[in-house]
This record gives structure tokens, C-alpha cells and sequence, in this order.
């Protein structure tokens, strides 16, 4: 009778333990089911650390493309002086005449479009010492006039000269070489003139070698009171030695007498190029 009751009980127990086991399996697939979505905290957790990432690192990332544009700027100020010292060779040692009547045909590259009379360093492209056009432009240069092929500043090559008559080609640097005691030289050196190198157009130019260290093209600051690279507030500039460097307004200057004046006038253009040796 014992061992009956044994049987009966422990055939109970595998009954019980086994209808437990299906009632269980029938819970696995709820368990297991995969979400597909995320709740909103989830997802507002996840946009505010995505904001705050992107709040730290666009400005290192401006300050890195602002770096690229400032690195690919003065390499454009090399290609311009290496073409330089080859015109000087090539010319009795002379400089590029510096076409300088007033400040804003500093960056002058052809007087006339029309005529397509190459001023200040528009004369190393024409006569094949410089190849390509965009080595004159900023890559930070924002105003059209001071880049390349605009509807304000056409590229002369790009257009029939009747549809760019009377425009003048710009580039975004400033070409000054500096005589001294004097803004600009009215008489022309008669070797240039018998080259084709000179108009009545009142023109600077000095022997290359007398230049020495002497600054002689900057990033433009027609506008006073906007730096060319602005996160880093100053100016690359090319030395008559073919050296490139940045020079930093670290007193302001620029922002001084911009707050007086929009252009800068001959004297303070001197004055600036000065600052620039220094």
C-alpha cells in the first residue's frame, strides 16, 4: 500500500512539474519579445548628449578649417614670391612695377578688361611666371570683389572681353613695394617702358635686392575692421625674401581706426606695411 502511494506521488509531482514547464514555455516568447523603439527620456537623453558634443567641438572644428584656409593662404603667398624672384632675374633685378594711384588699385591684377593691361602682380600671370589664378585669392576671402571670377570681379580669361568692358580684375592681397619718403614714384624706369611694362599709370618698383626682409604683399585690409582670418585677428604676409609668416594685430590697431574710418589712407597703408616688418 506504502509503495502504491509512492508511485501515485511521485507520478503527481512530474504531472505538476510538467504542466508548470508548458506554462513556462508559453511565457518565453512574451520574455523574449525585442523592443522597437526607444522611450522619450531615452531619446531626449540622447539628443542632449549629442547637443553637448557639438558644443564642444565646433569650435575646435572652425578653428581647424580656419587653420587649412590660413595654411592654403600663404602657400599661395610662396608660389606668388617665388614667381617674383624669377621676374626680378629676369628683369635686371627689378621688382613687378606696383601700380599704387591710390589704395584700392593695390590689389588691382588688370586695369582694363578690355585692354587686358596687367597691373602690380596681374603681370606675373600674364608673362607666365604664375599658372593658375587662384593662387592670387584668399580662400578666407568672403567681399566678391576679392575672389575669384565674380559677377563684381570677373577673371578677364573666363569671358568675352565685350561682356567685362571697363571692369577691373581684383585679387585678394595687397601689392605694395615701398619707395622711400614717398607713396608713389611718377617717373618710369625706361627698361620697363621699352618692355611693355609700364603706362602712364603712376608705378613703384625698386631692385629686389634693396628690398631685403621688407614686407611686400598681405592678405587685404580695405575693410579696417575685418581681419581676413578672423578667429586668428591678423594677416598672412609675404616678405621680399620669399619668407611667409602670420603677423597677429595683438595691440588692435586695426580695430582702432576702423572705428574712425572705413579705408585706410596712403599714410597709414605705409604705416601698416611697416607694422608688417616689425
Amino acid at each position: 500500500m506504502i509503495k502504491d502511494d509512492d508511485k501515485r506521488y511521485q507520478i503527481e509531482c512530474r504531472r505538476i512539474m510538467f504542466v508548470r514547464f508548458l506554462q513556462d514555455k508559453k511565457c518565453f516568447p512574451k520574455l523574449r519579445k525585442p523592443r522597437h523603439g526607444f522611450t522619450l527620456v531615452e531619446l531626449l537623453v540622447a539628443i542632449s548628449i549629442i547637443a553637448l558634443l557639438l558644443a564642444i567641438l565646433m569650435p575646435s572644428l572652425r578653428m581647424a578649417r580656419e587653420q587649412a584656409k590660413s595654411i592654403l593662404c600663404a602657400n599661395n603667398l610662396r608660389q606668388t614670391g617665388l614667381g617674383f624672384r624669377l621676374y626680378a632675374i629676369d628683369y635686371d633685378g627689378y621688382t613687378v612695377p606696383n601700380g599704387i594711384c591710390y589704395s584700392q588699385y593695390m590689389p588691382f591684377l588688370i586695369r582694363d578688361n578690355w585692354n587686358q593691361h596687367p597691373v602690380n602682380l596681374g603681370t606675373l600671370y600674364v608673362y607666365n611666371y604664375l599658372k593658375k589664378p587662384q593662387v592670387y585669392y584668399c580662400p578666407s576671402a568672403t567681399d566678391p570683389r576679392e575672389k575669384l571670377d565674380t559677377k563684381i570681379n570677373p577673371w578677364w580669361e573666363y569671358h568675352e572681353w565685350k561682356y567685362i568692358k571697363g571692369y577691373y580684375t581684383y585679387s585678394s592681397y595687397y601689392y605694395y613695394i615701398r619707395v622711400p619718403d614717398t607713396f608713389w614714384n611718377f617717373p618710369l624706369h625706361d627698361s620697363l617702358r621699352a618692355r611693355g611694362l609700364a603706362d602712364n599709370f603712376y608705378q613703384t618698383w625698386r631692385k629686389a635686392d634693396e628690398l631685403g626682409h621688407k614686407a611686400i604683399l598681405s592678405d587685404t585690409f580695405y575693410h579696417l575692421g575685418n581681419y581676413p582670418h578672423k578667429m586668428r585677428a591678423g594677416f598672412n604676409v609675404l616678405y621680399a625674401d620669399g619668407s611667409v609668416r602670420f603677423w597677429k594685430d595683438t595691440k588692435g590697431y586695426f580695430k582702432d581706426i576702423a572705428s574712425q574710418q572705413i579705408e585706410p589712407s596712403a599714410a597709414q597703408i605705409y604705416e601698416i606695411f611697416d607694422m608688417f616688418d616689425k
